[in-house]
């Protein structure tokens, strides 16, 4: 095999063992670093829970990442939420990206302090209302600075039961 080839394997065998942890990736530019990811339901954080399918119905699921800049609350971000949820009954599983917002809107509740938010209250991309399906919830939280690189991601599931 050679050096190059046991060296190979040696970087190969480390980089795919993965033990599920959903932890924070390494950045591309430690300019800008996503320091937290919450998700809450009625005001309570639910990050890595099972719960009951209705346990929130009436009110909202509130997706909520800081992003920091050099130290400092980041708050020229764009911070994304790819969520990745149960169709039911078989089908395949509801995908896509959605923006979360520091400006004041959307659940946001103090521009500029490098809190990004969305708040859910009609149960499209979170877990809380009596119509969610069974399964696990898998969001996953990063920002992009301006000039295109992105932060490290932080990745929270939530798994819902019909107990």
């Amino acid at each position: 095999l050679g050096l190059f080839g046991v060296l190979l394997i040696v970087v190969l065998a480390v980089g795919c063992s993965g033990d599920g942890d959903s932890g924070p990736t390494a950045p591309e530019n430690q300019e800008i670093v996503l320091s937290t990811a919450s998700i809450s339901v009625n005001g309570s954080v639910v990050n890595g829970q099972t719960l009951p399918q209705g346990h929130g119905e009436g009110g909202s699921t509130r997706f909520e990442a800081e992003m920091m800049s050099n130290g400092l609350p980041s708050t020229g971000a764009t911070v994304w939420m790819q969520y990745d949820r149960p169709m039911g009954m078989g089908m395949m599983r509801h995908t896509g990206r959605v923006e979360l917002y520091d400006d004041g809107t959307h659940g946001d509740r103090v521009a500029g302090d490098g809190l990004y938010c969305l708040e859910d209250f009609e149960g499209e991309y979170g877990c809380h209302s009596a119509q969610a399906k069974m399964g696990e919830y898998h969001y996953e939280f990063y920002g992009e600075h301006d000039d295109g690189h992105e932060s490290n991601h932080m990745t929270v599931t939530v798994r819902i039961t019909d107990d």
